[in-house]
């Protein structure tokens, strides 16, 4: 639990890390823009609960995920996914249109003035470029997606607030279809890279992000949670525990299963940096 609130893996056993690593989803357990963009909306909810104005509700947010982000260690990853929140945050403060890419570069530069050799730091690394590319191919694999399936697009997203089983399965349709183009776009952008810093490919990443994903939100959502009631309400924390408990060797099994698959990974060894270029 430490590792999905804070980013803390050193009490993860290395067996279950291992699994997590071989499966390519061990992305989980690292504070990233997934865990912020959850932790943000959580903010927002529980400001919004308070009488107090839009601006500062926006601005309170900007703080708290600051001082997130100097919990979890103040990892690459992390500080890049707080400036983009706020940046983000910011865009309606100033009720400006918010430019993803633009964000993404101002993430980088702060990072990088702060000290430049993050940019030969892996973590860095493979963080900007995963977003970067789920920035720029998201959209065109969704555009792919549509293509084959027309009835997914846009024009029937508003027969969901229906709530019939018909807009419902459309709305499951369309949440996994997005979740495959983010985890597809993702892994054009790491792919290679992964593969030459830690010598490993793995295809099953696909499949496991759609399964694990909804999961580790939900751990994180009642590790939130957890921390809340445990502060107002003492006395309820045990269900949270229990119910964290339960979701997480679920996850654990799921991610084990998915190892198990024929083809899930491959080691490779010495693989060549102009192989990365290439």
């Amino acid at each position: 639990m430490q590792a999905f609130l804070l980013g803390d893996r050193y009490n993860i056993p290395k067996s279950v890390y291992d699994l997590f690593r071989v499966s390519g989803v061990a992305h989980i357990v690292a504070i990233s823009g997934f865990h912020i963009g959850i932790v943000t909306y959580m903010i927002m909810i529980i400001l919004r609960i308070f009488p107090i104005p839009r601006a500062a509700q926006y601005i309170l947010a900007m703080v708290f995920l600051v001082l997130y982000a100097f919990m979890t260690g103040s990892h690459p990853s992390a500080i890049r996914a707080t400036i983009m929140a706020i940046v983000f945050l910011a865009s309606f403060l100033l009720e400006r249109e918010n430019e993803t890419i633009n964000a993404l570069a101002i993430a980088a530069l702060i990072l990088l003035l702060i000290n430049p050799l993050n940019l030969f730091d892996v973590g860095f690394q493979l963080s900007f470029l995963s977003v970067l590319f789920i920035i720029l191919f998201y959209p065109l694999i969704m555009d792919f997606f549509y293509k084959l399936a027309p009835g997914l697009t846009e024009k029937n997203y508003p027969s969901v607030q229906k709530k019939t089983p018909r807009a419902i399965q459309l709305q499951i349709a369309r949440f996994a279809l997005q979740s495959v183009a983010v985890s597809v776009a993702a892994y054009l952008g790491v792919g290679v890279l992964a593969t030459y810093y830690f010598q490993i490919i793995t295809p099953i990443v696909i499949i496991a992000n759609l399964i694990v994903m909804p999961i580790a939100s939900w751990i994180i959502f009642l590790g939130m949670g957890l921390l809340i009631v445990g502060l107002l309400a003492p006395f309820l924390a045990y269900a949270f525990a229990g119910c964290l408990i339960v979701s997480l060797n679920v996850m654990i099994v799921i991610v084990f299963l998915c190892v198990q698959i024929p083809g899930a990974y491959f080691q490779i060894k010495n693989f060549p940096l102009w192989g990365v270029f290439l």
